[in-house]
C-alpha cells in the first residue's frame, strides 16, 4: 500500500513540475517585447498604405534583431478600445509600443498615464505629453506633388484635407505649385479647403463635383476618409487626382506621394534600444522618407529628370518650406512673400 501511494504521489509530483514547466513554456511563448496598436480592427496592418507600411518596420526590425512581436487590434475606434489594447500589449510584456496617426496619438497620451513604464511611439502624428514621435515630412511630400502637377502643365487646380493634420502636406503642395509655376511661366487658379468643410466623406464628394464641373483638372487629396469620394466624381467628370499616401496609382490617381513610416519606425526602435533616442523625430526627401511616384503613361511634361533636379535641390538645401507653424493658409503664405504667381480662388 505504501509503494501504491509513494508511487501515486511520485506521479503526481512529476506531473506537477511538468505542468509548471508547460507553464513556463507558455508564458515564454506569448511574450511580446515590442507592439504596434492599429486604428481599429477594420484599419489594421492589411490597409495596403501606412498603417501596414508602419507594421512592416516593426516587423523587419524586430526579425532582424530577434525580437518578439505583435500587433493588437482595438475593437473599434474609441478611445477605451485603444486603451485597452494598449493594456493588453503591456500584460504581454511590451516594452515598447508604437502606433499610427493623430488619432492613435490622443490613445497613447492616455495611456502614458496609466502605463508609464511603456515606452510609446507615434508614427506619422503629433506626439503629446509622455509620447514620442516620428514623421514624415508631409510638407516636402506635398512640395513634390504640387511640382509634379504644374510642370505636367495643370492650371485649375484644387487641394482637399480632411483635418488639421492635412494642413502641411496642403501648404507644401502649394509652394510646390508656386515653384513649379515660376520656373515654367505658368499662372496656376488654386481652390484650397482643409478641415472643418471637408470633414465627412460626402461634403468632400460634393466639393470635389462642383469644382471638376465648374473646370477644376486635378484635384490633390489628403486625408484616407474622403480619398475615394473625390476619385469617384473624378471618374465621373474626367477630372484627375493625386493622392497623399495612396497605395497605388491609376488611370484616375495620376501620381500619389509616399511616405516611409516603415523607414520611420525602424529609424525609432534602433535609437529606443540604442538608448539615444529623442522626442520628435522629422525625416525629409534626404532621409528617403518621403517621395513621389506616378504614372509615366500619364505625364510627358513631368519626367525623371525634373524630379531628380527636385530631389537635388531638397539635398542641396535650397528648398525652404512654411509649415502650418508659420502659415495657417495659402493667405499666410501670399502674405509671407512665398506665392507669386498662384490665384486663390474663393468658394
Amino acid at each position: 500500500m505504501r509503494r501504491v501511494l509513494a508511487l501515486f504521489l511520485c506521479i503526481i509530483l512529476t506531473a506537477g513540475i511538468s505542468a509548471c514547466g508547460d507553464e513556463k513554456e507558455a508564458v515564454k511563448e506569448y511574450t511580446y517585447e515590442i507592439a504596434m496598436i492599429t486604428p481599429s480592427e477594420e484599419e489594421s496592418v492589411n490597409d495596403g498604405a501606412d498603417i501596414e507600411n508602419t507594421w512592416e518596420g516593426i516587423r523587419k526590425f524586430a526579425e532582424e534583431n530577434g525580437k518578439t512581436y505583435k500587433y493588437y487590434e482595438p475593437a473599434d475606434e474609441s478611445e477605451e478600445a485603444g486603451i485597452e489594447a494598449v493594456a493588453q500589449a503591456s500584460d504581454s510584456g511590451a516594452a515598447v509600443v508604437l502606433g499610427w496617426g493623430s488619432e492613435t496619438g490622443r490613445i497613447f497620451e492616455k495611456a502614458s498615464e496609466r502605463f508609464p513604464d511603456l515606452t510609446l511611439i507615434l508614427v506619422n502624428g503629433e506626439g503629446k505629453t509622455g509620447v514620442s514621435d516620428v514623421r514624415c515630412d508631409s510638407a516636402a511630400a506635398g512640395y513634390l506633388a504640387g511640382y509634379a502637377a504644374v510642370t505636367e502643365g495643370y492650371e485649375e487646380i484644387g487641394f482637399l484635407g480632411e483635418s488639421r493634420s492635412d494642413l502641411d502636406f496642403g501648404l507644401g503642395f502649394t509652394q510646390g505649385c508656386n515653384a513649379a509655376a515660376v520656373e515654367w511661366g505658368h499662372v496656376v487658379s488654386l481652390r484650397f479647403i482643409c478641415g472643418e468643410k471637408n470633414s465627412s466623406a460626402e461634403q468632400a464628394g460634393q466639393t470635389a463635383s462642383q469644382w471638376y464641373e465648374e473646370g477644376t483638372e486635378l484635384i490633390a487629396v489628403a486625408g484616407r476618409g474622403i480619398k475615394q469620394p473625390v476619385e469617384t466624381a473624378a471618374e465621373k467628370s474626367g477630372g484627375k487626382v493625386i493622392c497623399r499616401s495612396a497605395g497605388k496609382t491609376d488611370e484616375i490617381v495620376i501620381a500619389a506621394t509616399t511616405e516611409n513610416c516603415a523607414l520611420a519606425a525602424e529609424f525609432m526602435l534602433k535609437e529606443y534600444y540604442a538608448g539615444s533616442a529623442e522626442e520628435h523625430i522629422e525625416l525629409g526627401v534626404s532621409d528617403k522618407a518621403v517621395a513621389l511616384k506616378w504614372r509615366k503613361e500619364q505625364f510627358s511634361l513631368f519626367v525623371e529628370e525634373d524630379y531628380q533636379k527636385v530631389l537635388e535641390r531638397f539635398a542641396d538645401d535650397e528648398i525652404k518650406l512654411l509649415s502650418s507653424e508659420e502659415a495657417d493658409s495659402p493667405d499666410s503664405l501670399i502674405s509671407e512673400g512665398n506665392l507669386y504667381r498662384i490665384i486663390l480662388r474663393k468658394d
